[in-house]
């Protein structure tokens, strides 16, 4: 038996500046749900029905976003800016960024989720930008200048689920 073997691509980065929002990322982090399946209905994992799974309201959580310069060229400092809830609340300015490089600013928020048992009531979203102005020149058009993450959970308590 012939096998063929796996074929390879080779990116080119982008010519020019090309910063990318990469993702953003919550601390602390809890553990999600254990559920096994002992019948049709799922039920958590022994043991794991007290762990804390989201901020308790009114706790500190920090946001990170992560920014990478995926263009050829360094980039010059530039500004960016963190959103809640489509509102601007902190603007700033990171230092200049090689070709490859990733630099993280973070933004601490007091968690303003309420529960009704273990679910997690309400909808936020956290958004971050870099260069909200288009400031920067760029060769190429090619920019991810913001990346918004829900912060949203719609899932029913165990008991809820009978």
């Amino acid at each position: 038996m012939n096998r063929l073997a796996p074929a390879t691509r080779v990116l080119t980065p982008p010519p020019g500046i090309d910063l990318d929002v990469t993702f953003i990322n919550r601390a602390p982090m809890y553990h999600a749900y254990c559920v096994q399946y002992l019948t049709s209905l799922p039920s958590l994992c022994p043991g794991t029905e007290t762990e804390q799974r989201w901020p308790a309201p009114g706790e500190v959580v920090t946001f990170t976003a992560h920014v990478v310069n995926k263009g050829t060229i360094a980039s010059p400092p530039f500004a960016y800016r963190w959103y809640i809830d489509g509102n601007a609340v902190l603007s700033g300015t990171l230092g200049a960024l090689a070709p490859s490089a990733e630099i993280t600013t973070t933004y601490h928020w007091t968690w303003a989720h309420t529960a009704n048992g273990e679910q997690v009531v309400g909808d936020h979203t956290v958004r971050f930008t870099v260069d909200p102005a288009n400031a920067i020149v760029r060769r190429t058009r090619r920019i991810t200048a913001s990346k918004i993450a829900p912060m949203r959970c719609r899932c029913a308590s165990p008991s809820r689920r009978r």
